[in-house]
Formats: structure tokens, sequence, C-alpha cells
């Protein structure tokens, strides 16, 4: 019986052959299917909203009012504005996770053509500008991915959203 001999430069060959076929197959129809991103900048002026404190262990005193503990909470709304106009809303909780003034919060922010989800771990007592990362989004927003910079003002704060959608 006669015998087959395949060189291995032909193995080599037919492997290196079949990866970039498969590559270039799943490149191809990977990228078709992928939605283009888009960068989306809004900016907005929060007003001063409300904020209602949980005194979780109920510690609080007229000397000492909530927040004072590890686990209280500020439970809070607010509207967001363009010149006088409202363009949109915002409600949230924070929970204090580290005496005197660390944070961790949960937001979301609605607009006319969806939501954004932030969330972010802060120091209130700072004065400098906050940076939040955004989590989701629907709507128009869907799939958003960013970061939130949060100026505070005596009358509330400028918000601006800086993102990318699916």
């Amino acid at each position: 019986m006669p015998r087959i001999t395949v060189s291995r430069s032909l193995v080599a060959a037919s492997i290196a052959a079949t990866a970039i076929l498969g590559s270039a197959a799943t490149a191809a129809s990977s990228g078709s299917s992928r939605p283009e991103r888009k960068d989306q900048i809004l900016k907005v002026n929060r007003d001063a909203g409300h904020d209602f404190f949980i005194d979780v262990d109920r510690s609080a005193t007229p000397d000492k009012p909530a927040p004072d503990s590890v686990g209280d909470q500020t439970v809070f709304n607010a509207k967001f504005l363009v010149g006088n106009d409202q363009v949109g809303r915002e409600g949230g909780a924070c929970t204090l996770v580290q005496l005197p003034s660390i944070y961790h919060c949960n937001a979301t922010d609605w607009f006319d053509k969806g939501q954004l989800t932030v969330q972010f771990i802060g120091d209130f007592s700072s004065k400098e500008a906050g940076h939040f990362a955004i989590t989701g989004g629907t709507g128009a927003y869907r799939g958003a991915r960013g970061e939130v910079t949060y100026v505070a003002k005596p009358d509330g704060a400028d918000v601006t959203f800086r993102f990318t959608t699916r």
C-alpha cells in the first residue's frame, strides 16, 4: 500500500489560510451588526431640589442631625433647566458609607428623549467638581457610557453629561 506524505509547509499553509478566512468572516459579520456609536453632550442647570434625610439607626439629635451615621440616606429630586425652561428631572438616593461625608449615590436623570443612570462615590464636603459615571440609558440614550461633571453652586449646580450611545 502506498504511503501518502504531506509536507509540513502544506499543513502550515492550510492552517494559516483557515485562520485568516475564519478571522475575516468573523470581523465581517461582527462589523456589520454593530450599531454606530454617537457622542453626545448635554449641558443643564440643576435647581436646588429637595433632599429628604433618613436616619436609619435613629441616632440623630438636634445638636447632631441626620445624616450622622453610616447607613443614613439622603433621598433627593431636582429639576434640570436650560435658561428658564425645564428640560428634565432627577431622582436618586445617597447612602453615607464613611464618616464624616463619603457617600455612594445612584440617580436616574430623565429627559424627553430618554433616561440616563448615574452612580458615584464622593466626598460631599469637597468644593471640587464632582465626576460621576454614566452607567446606562434608555430611549435615545440606550447603551450610554460616559461621565457627568457636577459643579455645585449655592442655588443648585451646573451639570454636563458627556457620553457615547450605541
